[in-house]
């Protein structure tokens, strides 16, 4: 089992020596990241930089949490995002014993997408529960850091001999699509069904939503209207959230699409969101008897959802049965369970449960 920590001050964490520690910084901890080594003494750790802490049904803006593992049953590694996956694989020799994977990762890198596909080639049916990293008003800056400074397009990956039972939901429903993506580049749509991505998005709200996209509006309406992959393994879309509109006509997006990929139109209603994460979490939680519940939410719809997030996430706690919940706003998703390989999400929740041993 781990212990988790979590503090207002970086002052008050108690690492332990004999102990491998993960340090999550959010807000103005993430400033002070300097401090750790001094704080942290000879025990090992890394650390990432969060857009806040999730306790319960509360949003911690400033506050850092201390997960500790007993380095005899895990294994804490910092991997560069830019290799291939050969390389990964010479870093992970001791992912083979692991039961589970909990992967922190620059969740505004470039090199998202081909790190996750070299991960997935190397981690095989291993489940892992992952989040992007980042800070809350999403400007890039280094998210990893160790008693080596501070590091640019790179990724934490524990390992432990720990079941966590993972549910994925998000509740966005479809009003329109499939469109299909004939011109991308990485995050960048430029053509949907052969014409420019933001003429087909503004008047596909138009016509589903009787919106007007103007450029002034469009980080308000693509807020609750992003893009949805469809998914064939028989579950929701995967999300993708539309960030800026291009003087060309494209359409920028959190994550990574693919030519020929289908897409969908959504449309976000709060109700139905808490909703879904709360049946997710009932399904979850019903299977297992937890101690302790790990929540990685996205933090555009955190913000999407705003004081309703505590009604999501008192929806958890109900679920849990008294079992702590403990979390952390992310910069995207990342899972395998429920999927064929790694994928990457946005404004989703995963929801894990760690079994009482």
């Amino acid at each position: 089992m781990f212990d988790i920590q979590l503090a207002d001050e970086l002052d008050a964490l108690r690492p332990r020596t004999d102990r491998t520690h993960l340090v999550l910084l959010a807000g103005e901890r993430g400033a002070e990241v300097a401090r750790l080594d001094g704080i942290m003494g000879d025990a090992e750790w890394i650390a990432v930089v969060v857009p806040q802490l999730i306790r319960g049904h509360e949003l911690l803006a400033d506050a850092a949490a201390l997960i500790s593992f007993d380095p005899a049953r895990s294994f804490l590694t910092r991997l560069d995002m830019r290799d291939d996956a050969a390389a990964i694989a010479a870093r992970l020799h001791p992912c083979g014993h692991s039961r589970s994977l909990l992967l922190f990762c620059d969740g505004l890198s470039a090199h998202v997408e081909g790190f996750v596909r070299n991960l997935e080639v190397v981690i095989g049916g291993i489940d892992l529960m992952g989040a992007g990293l980042g800070c809350a008003d999403l400007v890039r800056r280094p998210v990893v850091f160790d008693r080596d400074g501070a590091h640019i397009d790179h990724a934490v990956l524990l390992g432990s001999g720990i079941d966590f039972h993972v549910g994925v939901r998000h509740g966005w429903d479809s009003v329109h699509g499939p469109l299909v993506v004939t011109r991308a580049d990485r995050n960048i749509i430029h053509e949907l069904n052969h014409e420019p991505a933001l003429a087909v998005y503004r008047r596909a709200l138009a016509d589903a939503e009787g919106l007007e996209l103007t450029a002034d509006g469009f980080a308000t309406i693509a807020a609750g209207h992003p893009l949805g992959i469809a998914s064939f393994q028989g579950g929701e879309p995967i999300v993708r959230d539309p960030v800026a509109a291009g003087e060309d006509g494209s359409v920028t997006v959190i994550s990574g699409v693919r030519e020929m990929d289908a897409l969908f139109v959504m449309k976000g209603d709060a109700e139905k969101l808490v909703a879904a994460v709360a049946g997710m979490a009932g399904d979850v939680l019903a299977r297992v008897r937890a101690r302790r519940v790990l929540v990685f939410d996205c933090i555009s719809r955190v913000n999407f959802l705003g004081e309703r997030f505590a009604e999501e996430m008192r929806a958890v706690e109900a679920a849990a049965g008294g079992a702590e919940v403990i979390g952390l706003t992310s910069v995207g998703e990342i899972t395998n369970v429920g999927f064929e390989g790694v994928r990457i999400l946005n404004k989703t929740c995963l929801v894990g449960a760690v079994a009482d041993e």
